[in-house]
């Protein structure tokens, strides 16, 4: 159920979309493209042709994508390290009973 509806503002214009995500949730997700695009684009300031708005989407979603991918190897190793220590800790017990 799409109840949600969002706005972002890229490129001075204002673009509508129906979500089902959370009100915070689809603002936090807001703000991180326009921030990926802010960077992309560098300050910002002037008019962007409109040739090279895609570029500048996709240079910023390579970047969200780089961010996430960093991010998740960072949880598969801190979850890798938690399971080792765990099973570590569960073997020393078995051996004191």
């Amino acid at each position: 159920c799409m109840d949600n509806v969002i706005s972002i503002e890229l490129f001075k214009q204002v673009y509508k979309f129906k979500t089902d995500l959370a009100p915070d949730v689809s603002r936090d997700a807001v703000e991180m493209l326009q921030n990926a695009v802010a960077k992309t684009n560098g300050d910002g300031l002037g008019a962007v042709p409109v040739t090279e708005r895609p570029i500048i989407l996709m240079l910023a979603a390579l970047d969200l994508a780089s961010e996430h991918i960093r991010l998740q190897q960072q949880y598969d190793e801190l979850l890798d390290g938690v399971k080792s220590r765990s099973e570590s800790l569960i073997a020393k017990l078995s051996l004191e009973m």
